[in-house]
């Protein structure tokens, strides 16, 4: 009930500021899809470890000319023991990135999970992100952080769960402009940090969501109640292959505590040509201090959309 009644809140300015555009030119309506990486189990033997799949996100929006909107995603899961779909997303906000100074964004989002053993678990149903960019230097600083919450179930008596994300970097667009075509890119530098107690699909630890190599960073194995370092996996552990394998290396971070994760450095690329946009992503994960392990590892995305 606390989420729709956020929900209508978030919806009720955009319902508002629709109305007063209804009588202009004004095209609102957007679809594509998102392709990227999600961990999904994978068995060698009788070593049991994660590997990387193909993640399909078709998508809807509505936004209005102000900013405000809504949009529905299925994510897929491709290539997995258990493929299809593993999670709906539903999400309400603002958005800018046109402004002259500023770029930013507010999210609101609620993950409606299927069930999908192929999937890592994760306790955190809900996520409000947000994001901003101070365009006006040639290296623009920006800032983004994610704060997700919901219902720990593993253990068999349901507790809160929480994790916040923090990126904080700078930034600098080189846009070039065509009569039908026109292009961005934005080179970028980030620190990224965060409490990293659970595996999540929040939008600032891509490094978590869409890796096999998230074991480096949470603190808790998915579906269980155990710590991962009382186990000897995930963090600190510096394996390079799909497989978890034992080691005796552990953290003695506590599980609420806020530690820098690795630092990024990617870029984000546009191409519009009339309707249709193209946006590839690409950063590469430095690991920082002991506790993400020693993998340098990268991540991918490519987004294609249709405005009508």
């Amino acid at each position: 009930m606390k989420t729709k009644t956020l929900l209508l809140l978030l919806l009720n300015p955009f319902i508002q500021v629709h109305g007063q555009d209804s009588t202009e030119k004004w095209q609102p309506f957007f679809a594509g899809v998102i392709f990227n990486s999600v961990p999904v189990n994978s068995i060698t033997g009788k070593d049991t470890g994660y590997a990387n799949a193909l993640s399909i996100a078709p998508y809807i929006a509505i936004r209005s000319r102000s900013g405000w909107g809504i949009k529905y995603s299925p994510r897929i899961v491709s290539g997995a023991s258990k493929s299809g779909v593993y999670l709906h997303q539903l999400s309400a906000g603002v958005s800018q990135y046109d402004k002259p100074l500023v770029n930013y964004e507010a999210q609101l989002s609620h993950y409606f999970f299927s069930n999908n053993t192929s999937v890592p678990y994760s306790p955190l149903s809900n996520e409000f992100y947000g994001s901003f960019t101070y365009k006006k230097p040639w290296l623009a600083p920006m800032i983004a952080t994610s704060i997700g919450f919901g219902h720990d179930t593993t253990s068999g008596n349901p507790k809160s769960a929480y994790d916040v994300g923090l990126a904080i970097g700078i930034s600098h667009a080189f846009n070039w402009d065509g009569d039908a075509l026109s292009c961005s890119l934005i080179p970028k530098l980030l620190m990224n940090a965060g409490t990293n107690q659970y595996f999540s699909f929040l939008n600032v630890n891509k490094f978590v969501g869409n890796s096999k190599h998230f074991l480096n960073y949470v603190k808790t194995i998915p579906g269980t109640s155990t710590s991962a370092s009382a186990t000897g996996r995930g963090r600190g552990r510096g394996s390079t292959t799909t497989t978890t394998t034992t080691t005796t290396t552990s953290s003695s971070s506590s599980p609420e505590r806020f530690e820098l994760s690795n630092f990024e450095i990617g870029f984000d690329g546009e191409i519009d040509w009339g309707h249709f946009a193209a946006r590839p992503e690409a950063s590469i994960f430095i690991p920082a201090g002991t506790a993400a392990g020693s993998n340098v590892f990268g991540y991918w995305q490519l987004t294609l959309e249709y405005n009508f």
